[in-house]
């Protein structure tokens, strides 16, 4: 099937678009985080530092998809044939298990929530492996705990677990 006319420049408007948006989101970003109060401690990254990568991040991402797009790497052809957006469940069942696991975090704490988020969302990707997606959706949800709460102090939610 052949593209419409047009259909290849919406397709760079829309990239356009979304690198603006990303750069735009990026510059406000930094300009919250710099409007930050300094915190009196000894730390000499502060606790501005990664807010800060962070929104230089996402202005090196726009710069560079800009630039892919300005120098012809983004491939029109690698665009579905159809360009309307579409209904899919399986990112509507993403969402809502965010929401759910959100809403869950306090009342089960973070490795029962987390556990459960990534046993369904490995479910609903791949159903024939699901001793693999158990093991590793355990394991992802105490790796995680371990790293944040034990080694770096990050309180996490202990919910119904007393660990």
């Amino acid at each position: 099937m052949k593209p419409e006319p047009g259909g290849v420049g919406r397709r760079f408007k829309r990239e356009i678009v979304v690198a603006a948006s990303a750069a735009v989101a990026g510059i406000i970003y930094l300009v919250a985080v710099a409007a930050l109060p300094r915190a009196a401690i000894s730390d000499p990254l502060g606790p501005t530092a990664f807010p800060i990568l962070l929104g230089i991040l996402m202005l090196i991402g726009a710069g560079v998809q800009v630039a892919e797009i300005v120098l012809g790497r983004a491939d029109p052809a690698a665009q579905d044939e159809d360009d309307a957006p579409r209904f899919d469940p399986i990112v509507l069942a993403g969402i809502v298990s965010l929401i759910a696991f959100a809403v869950l975090l306090d009342s089960l704490g973070f490795v029962v929530a987390m556990g459960l988020q990534m046993a369904f969302l490995t479910f609903l990707l791949d159903r024939t492996r699901w001793k693999l997606n158990l093991a590793a959706s355990i394991g992802y949800a105490v790796g995680v705990y371990l790293l944040f709460a034990a080694l770096l102090g990050v309180a996490l939610p202990r919910g119904v677990l007393a660990f």
